[in-house]
């Protein structure tokens, strides 16, 4: 999973918009882009740039771990 850091507005066809804080499933790299899906607006999926978003899943073992204790 991936955080977007910024907002990002798709400029072409299989970009996907995104919003500072939302929380994404990220799938596959292409050079500079990342394959990622919400779980708003129905899955929508699309690439965005790597440098907008960063990966989340160790803030979110930790929260689920610290929720079992």
């Amino acid at each position: 999973m991936v955080k977007a850091l910024y907002d990002y507005e798709a400029t072409a066809p299989g970009e996907l918009s995104i919003k500072e804080d939302d929380v994404l499933y990220a799938f596959e790299a292409e050079e500079d882009w990342l394959l990622v899906q919400t779980d708003k607006d129905g899955g929508k999926a699309g690439f965005v740039p790597v440098t907008y978003i960063e990966e989340v899943l160790l803030f979110i073992q930790l929260y689920e771990a610290l929720l079992v204790d």
